[in-house]
């Protein structure tokens, strides 16, 4: 019951959303020729950008809502093409670092590796890594995702924090449709619980694996790893 009121309100939620998107899209353009004859104090191209951010991160809970009903429909496709991983790292940080500037999010490249994969979901198992570590670390502001070379042709992407932790008994399950991990902590953050299921089918469907390394107050290390076309260190 709970996947079909889900389905049914991203569907719902689609249209109103990109059209509040494409109001304040149009007002932030109406605003730049002019932005320099407004009155002093008036933050009202910072209050249009906040909307801005806001309403990205209601749509891509509204895409992961609809891409669950995809996956329990055995609809969610994949479009593989070979990309640069290091690449696809580098343009998702600097567009998050657009959206969030209080963290620090610093990419090391051990090696450089091309995939067969598709683009957009790798990405978007990326942007669930990154932003969960933000979420997750609202004390400690440094993020590190490091490519590295898993083992002979393959190719693995790890996004470490410095956060408040998953105790070792909810490792199993993190990974499971919906679950929330209960707790004193855990109920101030907001979520379905959709992001990691997703991640892992997305890996899963191209033959990967996901791994988690976290303890309770010590931060947390998500990890991805992929087949690579190609390795150079």
């Amino acid at each position: 019951r709970k996947g079909d009121f889900l389905k049914m309100v991203s569907h719902e939620l689609k249209t109103p959303v990109t059209s509040i998107k494409g109001y304040v899209q149009l007002l932030l353009n109406m605003l730049q020729p002019v932005e320099d004859k407004l009155p002093a104090g008036i933050p009202l191209k910072t209050s249009l950008e906040r909307i801005d951010n806001q309403v990205i991160r209601l749509t891509r809970l509204i895409s992961e809502m609809l891409d669950l009903s995809r996956l329990e429909e055995n609809k969610l496709e994949l479009n593989k093409d070979v990309f640069s991983l290091n690449e696809l790292i580098d343009q998702t940080v600097q567009d998050i670092k657009l959206t969030n500037t209080q963290h620090q999010m610093t990419v090391f490249h051990t090696c450089r590796a091309e995939v067969e994969a598709d683009r957009d979901r790798i990405g978007q198992v990326l942007i669930n890594f990154i932003t969960n570590a933000i979420k997750y670390s609202p004390e400690s502001r440094n993020i590190e995702i490091h490519i590295i070379e898993a083992a002979p042709n393959k190719v693995g992407v790890s996004v470490r924090d410095q956060g408040i932790g998953i105790d070792k008994k909810y490792h199993k399950n993190i990974f499971k449709r919906f679950y929330r991990i209960g707790g004193v902590n855990e109920e101030t953050y907001s979520g379905f619980g959709i992001g990691l299921y997703l991640a892992n089918e997305i890996i899963e469907r191209h033959n990967g694996s996901i791994e988690v390394k976290s303890r309770k107050g010590t931060g947390s290390d998500f990890c991805f790893k992929l087949s690579a076309v190609s390795i150079e260190k």
